[in-house]
């Protein structure tokens, strides 16, 4: 019987893999928990720290209801002023954002290492939108047994918000953070070169906001925000969230309308009743 050799080279291949393996291992390992470390760790009863922040990206808003009043002031003889109370349903209308914000937040509300926790945060926050607005309005009269308008309001709005933000941490992701945030604050909304053309009967090339087709108006705004936010850095992490941003009612001047062949009109009055605004956002925060 013949006795089986051993081949050291063989040998020294099999060990040098297995200790190849084992290295690896213990790299993954210790990466592993260091990746599964809290991120927000500073000196001895440091009890926050501020961050700042940049964003963007794209919404779309919910469907308006709006009116639209004024008198044309024709002549006694051709029946007198007449009185133009329209209204509708403006369309949906897509909108870029971007703004920033500041906050300072709190390191852990229960201080837990490895375990679930919370970070509450102060945060003041700007933003702005801007898109056009577009609507059909119906004036019945018995006068005119069509009076339609078509508007176009060109508008831009800005936001300031106070919010209350809250990011929770899970012993199973800890550089991943789901959080919520809500906000109250103003918002102050322009509309520049209004357009405001009669459908029925028709006046092709008349605006009757010509004369002054640019206002703007301040209203309350509350806004609710949802997203998950990643923090591979110690200094620095990336969020994306969806917000629902809600403004009240807002009031416009425009006009009167100005041409030699068209009736003399009082000065429009354009009402735009609460809106909604959907809106996913991208950004990074900087961290002190």
């Amino acid at each position: 019987m013949t006795r089986s050799s051993t081949n050291p080279q063989s040998a020294f291949s099999l060990r040098g893999k297995l200790k190849y393996l084992l290295s690896f291992g213990l790299l993954l390992a210790l990466s592993s928990e260091s990746l599964g470390e809290p991120r927000y760790q500073c000196g001895a009863g440091c009890p926050g720290r501020f961050y700042l922040g940049v964003f963007g990206g794209t919404g779309k808003s919910d469907s308006d209801h709006f009116t639209q009043r004024g008198v044309a002031l024709f002549p006694d003889i051709i029946g007198g002023p007449l009185i133009i109370d329209g209204a509708g349903n403006s369309d949906h209308y897509s909108t870029p954002t971007y703004g920033i914000h500041v906050g300072y937040e709190y390191l852990g509300l229960f201080n837990c290492h490895n375990s679930w926790n919370l970070f509450p945060a102060a945060e003041l926050e700007g933003f702005s939108l801007r898109g056009t607005q577009k609507g059909f309005l119906a004036n019945p009269s018995a006068r005119l047994p069509e009076h339609n308008f078509l508007d176009t309001l060109p508008m831009r709005s800005k936001f300031l918000f106070a919010n209350a933000v809250f990011a929770v941490e899970t012993p199973l992701a800890r550089t991943v953070q789901p959080y919520v945030g809500v906000g109250i604050g103003m918002a102050r909304q322009s509309i520049s070169g209004a357009d405001s053309l009669q459908l029925d009967p028709p006046e092709p090339g008349v605006n009757h906001f010509n004369s002054d087709p640019d206002d703007s108006d301040d209203a309350v705004s509350v806004q609710g925000k949802v997203g998950l936010r990643f923090a591979p850095f110690c200094h620095a992490r990336f969020f994306v969230e969806y917000r629902l941003v809600h403004l009240a009612s807002t009031n416009y001047v425009f006009g009167p309308t100005e041409y030699p062949t068209h009736a003399e009109t009082s000065d429009w009055n354009v009402k735009l009743n609460d809106v909604n605004y959907h809106l996913f956002t991208l950004g990074i925060d900087l961290l002190t």
